[in-house]
């Protein structure tokens, strides 16, 4: 049996790294209100560049996307 190269086989592949960030929302009478959006959204930037995983959004455009839902 070959082995693959090093380069198809990273840490994220074979240890299954990833980042995610738990986001609470509450209804009010206008509309659904995300708790402290900013501060999760820069956490979740944080740790891809911890974990070295390329992020291709910055803060401001994950906390833009989420309006329309």
């Amino acid at each position: 049996m070959e082995r693959s190269p090093d380069s198809c086989v990273d840490a994220h592949t074979h240890y299954g790294t990833g980042i995610f960030e738990g986001i609470r929302a509450y209804e009010t009478e206008k509309r659904p209100a995300i708790f402290r959006l900013k501060e999760h959204m820069d956490r979740l930037i944080n740790s891809a560049k911890i974990l070295s995983i390329p992020m291709p959004y910055t803060s401001e455009e994950l906390q833009v996307a989420r309006k329309p839902l």
